[in-house]
């Protein structure tokens, strides 16, 4: 899958963490829970003011500095057990170790089914293995529980391109370049499907 995609799935919850504790937005003073994983700000309220200021971020430096928050505030799992398990299974994916992988990750989502990154690492994982209907299920869960997902919309629209269906794989990437426009080569890959599904779409 692409890299924004694989980076969730090589990157553990104390990584995610770390990368997420600048506390200060490019130009911005400092905000309570903005960047801090462990703060007690409610994460959906501040989810939605990382993700206003991702939609307006006119360079990649400070835009990636909010997509570590966003992926810091989406590793918290609100459960010490998850969080382990999580990190079992990105070091399994670590080592190709695909099949205990699946069996962790099988028990995150079984236990926390509200968690939306234990099936987005899930559904990385099933792409990896080249199991493309089950990573797409998968990633339908994740967009339910968090719509603006735009690594599971990545993940979706390189395997509605790999299935040669230009029409959705256009369509989810434009949803994941509306909420990220800054988003690594998704203009470059949504150019490139108007080009090659011209005749089709």
């Amino acid at each position: 899958m692409y890299a924004v995609v694989l980076a969730a799935a090589a990157c553990g919850p104390a990584q995610a963490q770390q990368a997420g504790e600048a506390h200060q937005i490019p130009g911005q003073g400092q905000g309570p829970g903005l960047f801090n994983p462990d703060s007690s700000a409610d994460s959906s309220e501040v989810l939605d003011r990382l993700f206003g200021q991702l939609r307006q971020a006119d360079d990649e430096k400070s835009a990636k500095l909010l997509e570590n928050a966003i992926q810091a505030l989406w590793l918290r799992s609100g459960s010490p057990t998850a969080d382990l398990l999580m990190k079992q299974a990105g070091d399994a994916m670590t080592e190709q170790n695909y099949g205990a992988a699946l069996v962790i990750l099988d028990t995150v989502v079984e236990l926390n089914p509200d968690f939306a990154e234990g099936w987005n690492r899930r559904a990385t994982l099933h792409y990896l293995r080249g199991d493309y209907t089950s990573s797409l299920r998968d990633i339908d869960q994740v967009l339910s529980l968090e719509p603006r997902h735009y690594g599971a919309l990545s993940g979706q629209g390189a395997i509605f391109k790999a299935r040669g269906d230009g029409r959705r794989a256009l369509r989810a990437l434009r949803r994941a370049r509306t909420v990220y426009p800054q988003l690594k080569n998704v203009n470059e890959r949504i150019r490139e499907l108007e080009q090659e599904f011209d005749q089709k779409i």
